[in-house]
């Protein structure tokens, strides 16, 4: 049965491995913490090692359990031994010297696993990150060799157009026991591409087993021209929009620049709305925080095309998905061009306008009954995104009422991918 405690017949703690963890980004933290806090809840005593894409170690946080991080990115010969060890392995020749530092660790990680889990995510089975798509089939196709049992924790997948990886993306898929996604959306794809050979089903991102209460707003500061004073009663908005590079577009400098005003313009909207530049505070949130990759200069552009319209300031990169959490759940609306920060909203209760540049942000907003406050990528003018403010704004008391109603079902579906991964465990 899922979620029924782990014979005595397995040796204890269970050991966990989860691959595929995406990188440096707030929300892929997010997820990661709902997925071992659920997965801890199902099984009882339990160690975790993950294979991660981290850039910097500084992005191996404290999630409150036993974990060890094991980079999957290798130096390139390292990772070519380690492919020609795994070969060799399928031959019954196992050659430890073939393998250096980092490759004998993730050897020894699956030879002691117990379960092997395929991390919560965006879609990297599919065709936004075809180029290194094979790395994350790889690390599957490990756990299938060792016939241990293998599940996908709930990423969005697809889309397939990409149809000469279709054949090994099938067969990546057949590797797992449990297959959950995020979202319909994600569903769809993937049923375009297995058809009925491979069984899912549909659960919800696994940030939302976690519930963060909101900042108290006199420990938020906001800075003044005399220092600083508590956030108070001001109305705040949280923003976090994304620099999208726009691929294959004629002119990707203009739509860039065109987004930009369009945000800037839908924040003013919000300050016009709530009572102006004295009554409004804004934060730019970051969820990027490499030292290669941050939004925080990318926010504080937005900021100063904001100027002194109203306070504002860039939330530190260095804050913790639990920290963030907190600050968006204190919010009284939320403009999320990323999907986390979609994620983060739901989650609390916040209305929210979501731009989303992939589907998995739209599948969210649709699962949450809120498809009304969905701008496309595509439609981002600043016309169009000042009546969406216009429209949330006028029915915010309503849409927070209907969020604190779809928020408990959306937790008890994302605690359904712990319980189904959990029930391997029993085979």
């Amino acid at each position: 049965m899922p979620g029924s405690p782990p014979t005595a017949a397995r040796r204890a703690p269970t050991h966990v491995l989860v691959v595929n963890q995406h990188g440096d980004n707030t929300g892929d933290e997010a997820a990661i913490r709902g997925m071992l806090d659920g997965l801890a809840e199902q099984i009882g005593d339990a160690r975790f090692t993950v294979l991660h894409q981290f850039r910097e170690r500084s992005s191996e946080v404290d999630t409150g359990h036993d974990v060890r991080w094991i980079p999957l990115v290798l130096p390139p010969l390292e990772a070519v031994r380690l492919v020609l060890y795994s070969l060799l392995q399928l031959l019954g020749v196992r050659s430890r010297a073939l393998l250096g530092t980092t490759g004998r660790a993730v050897v020894d990680a699956y030879d002691t696993a117990d379960l092997v889990v395929s991390a919560p995510g965006g879609p990297y089975f599919g065709d936004p990150y075809w180029s290194h798509e094979p790395v994350h089939w790889f690390y599957v196709w490990l756990a299938r060799w060792r016939r241990l049992p293998t599940a996908l924790y709930a990423p969005s997948t697809g889309p397939f157009r990409k149809r000469l990886l279709n054949p090994l993306r099938r067969l990546t898929y057949r590797c797992f026991d449990v297959v959950t996604l995020r979202e319909e959306r994600s569903a769809e794809y993937l049923r375009e591409l297995v058809g009925d050979d491979v069984g899912f089903e549909v659960t919800v991102d696994a940030a939302l087993q976690q519930q963060v209460p909101p900042l108290d707003r006199d420990d938020w500061v906001v800075r003044t021209g005399h220092g600083g004073e508590p956030l108070g009663d001001r109305f705040l908005l949280v923003v976090s929009a994304i620099d999208f590079p726009y691929p294959g577009d004629p002119d990707p400098a203009a739509r860039r620049r065109r987004y930009d005003e369009a945000i800037v313009a839908a924040v003013r909207r919000v300050v016009e709305r709530a009572g102006g530049p004295d009554r409004v505070h804004v934060a730019f949130m970051p969820q990027l925080h490499s030292a290669q990759h941050t939004d925080v200069p990318y926010l504080t552009r937005l900021g100063r095309m904001l100027g002194d319209e109203a306070s504002w300031e860039v939330v530190a990169d260095s804050a913790s998905s639990i920290v963030q959490r907190s600050r968006f759940a204190a919010a009284d609306l939320v403009i999320a061009g990323r999907y986390h920060p979609a994620v983060f909203a739901v989650s609390a209760g916040v209305p929210v306008l979501c731009i989303p540049y992939e589907h998995k942000a739209a599948g969210l907003m649709e699962a949450a009954g809120q498809s009304a406050h969905v701008v496309d990528l595509d439609e981002v003018e600043a016309s169009r995104l000042e009546r969406a403010v216009d429209e949330l704004f006028d029915r915010r008391d309503e849409v927070a009422k209907e969020l604190a109603e779809v928020e408990p079902v959306l937790r008890a579906r994302s605690r359904r991918t712990s319980e189904l991964v959990a029930g391997l465990l029993q085979g």
